[in-house]
């Protein structure tokens, strides 16, 4: 029960950040002969996709931490929006593109996972107190419930 609950954490996961990504990613895909206009701007925004997809990925996930110095946040910015300046001119459309994506993600997956965890959470408890709990009979009882 408990692997199965796992993988089914995992497949949500995974389709949850397929889904928040889908219509930023189908936007680029269209609009991407008006952004690559040189060969440099193609690796720029190629290179730029991996760092947002990478970004989330991990919050999918849940394990998107901000660095406590602000100054690698400030960094990490600049080259991602150098790497993206092609696209900057798109940003409120491609961000509503993002938000309809993360909406998506909330609506339909958020809260399976999140139940699917305390499910999960649960069993592993059950488990452990169960096996606690023939250990404690074999022990005074001397044989199995």
């Amino acid at each position: 029960m408990i692997r199965k609950l796992k993988r089914r954490v995992i497949l949500l996961q995974i389709l949850s950040f397929l889904v928040s990504i889908t219509p930023l990613v189908i936007t680029v895909a269209v609009k991407w002969d008006s952004y690559v206009t040189v060969q440099s701007d193609a690796v720029k925004l190629s290179i730029g996709a991996i760092m947002v997809a990478v970004l989330i990925f991990f919050k999918a996930i849940g394990k998107l931490k901000m660095p406590q110095r602000r100054i690698i946040t400030y960094l990490f910015l600049l080259v991602l929006c150098y790497m993206l300046q092609a696209i900057l001119n798109d940003i409120i459309f491609l961000l509503g593109m993002a938000t309809a994506g993360e909406f998506a993600d909330l609506i339909f997956f958020q809260r399976p996972i999140r139940l699917s965890k305390e499910k999960l959470e649960l069993e592993k408890t059950s488990d452990a107190v169960g096996a606690k709990v023939e250990s404690i009979v074999e022990k005074y009882l001397g044989g199995k419930p």
